[in-house]
């Protein structure tokens, strides 16, 4: 009986050992002052990742599906959720975040030198503010490229930082597409005045002159060429108005010249901003859109000078013209000055 009882009591211990080695081979809290722990899983793309924390939020050990992290570790909570942070581990899975990585449930933002993800896909953003918030935040794809908004998150980068202009520092040249029937230009000057961009009273250095070639336009900058920091304008309509579809012939010096304008607003140093307003299919010119847009969308994309062209065509689509088929009618201009205000907003030009 004796001997019998000797061998359960060292079967008891051998198998006590064992246990204690495997808890700390599978990773035990890193924080000595509690030896409980809390598991959690996060999912990424094509697989899951086991959290072994310390309880009450302490560090613990990151554990995934097919090995432990690099070099990251996951916080535990009292919960059991928890987030990615530090170095990419070698899960199969990979929510990436293109701001910062994944949030915890509670809403809270996400953190990571680099995005930091957890499993195959590779960090593309930096932490900040705009990552993925709210309950319900899904991981991002399997690439690694960027988080998707959940059901309670925003997935904003952040406004555009406020600037504080002068009317006068918005310059608008251009042909009687910039000045009929002119709310066109107002409307922008509201939207700019509502933002706080420029004082309730101030307005812009207008210089549009119905028609006005693109030389005549590009004259009345260099009048005054200081004043203007955001330039909106059109031009060349006049130049192009009878050309017949396709004669590049005719076409290709007219867009040269808008080249050749565009490299003197950057030799000249003043214009920080252009938004060129490219007209739509004018019942009376069928053929100025389909002539100008190559050309003209080409040279803005190479400007040196931020440039952006506002193509009026899907917003008209043969409709808001004024009786002369010519000019746009009040709900056109008001439509034109609300895509200018739009393109602005989405480029952080003097918001």
């Amino acid at each position: 009986m004796k001997n019998r009882a000797r061998r359960i009591s060292i079967s008891l211990g051998f198998l006590a050992a064992m246990a204690l080695l495997s808890l700390t081979a599978c990773g035990s809290s890193t924080d000595s002052g509690d030896a409980s722990v809390a598991v959690s899983t996060v999912a990424g793309g094509g697989g899951t990742v086991a959290a072994i924390g310390g309880a009450s939020g302490r560090a613990g050990t990151g554990v995934s599906a097919a090995g432990t992290s690099a070099a990251g570790s996951l916080a535990g909570s009292s919960a059991g959720s928890s987030m990615p942070a530090g170095a990419a581990g070698r899960g199969p899975g990979a929510p990436a975040g293109a701001a910062g990585s994944p949030n915890t449930s509670a809403g809270a933002s996400g953190s990571g030198a680099a995005g930091s993800p957890m499993g195959g896909g590779s960090a593309v953003g930096t932490a900040g503010a705009g990552t993925i918030g709210g309950a319900g935040g899904r991981m991002g794809p399997t690439s690694g490229t960027a988080s998707e908004p959940g059901a309670g998150g925003s997935g904003m980068a952040g406004a555009c930082p406020h600037v504080q202009l002068k009317g006068t520092d918005i310059c608008t040249i251009g042909d009687s597409w910039i000045q009929i029937p002119g709310n066109q230009v107002t409307t922008l000057e509201m939207h700019m005045q509502k933002a706080g961009v420029i004082g309730a009273n101030e307005h812009f250095d207008r210089r549009e002159v119905s028609g006005s070639t693109l030389s005549a336009i590009i004259s009345t900058y260099e009048r005054k060429p200081m004043n203007c920091k955001i330039l909106v304008m059109d031009g060349g309509g006049i130049d192009l108005f009878t050309t017949p579809a396709g004669n590049t012939a005719a076409v290709m010096p007219v867009v040269q010249k808008f080249k050749d304008f565009l490299t003197k607003l950057k030799t000249d140093g003043y214009v920080q901003h252009i938004i060129y307003s490219l007209y739509p299919v004018i019942p009376s010119t069928r053929n100025l859109n389909v002539n100008m847009k190559p050309g003209y969308s080409e040279a803005c994309a190479a400007s040196e000078v931020d440039c952006h062209l506002v193509d009026l065509e899907p917003l008209f689509m043969g409709m808001h013209f004024g009786a002369d088929q010519t000019h746009p009618d009040m709900a056109g201009g008001t439509i034109i000055g609300d895509a200018w205000w739009k393109t602005m907003q989405q480029n952080c030009i003097a918001q």
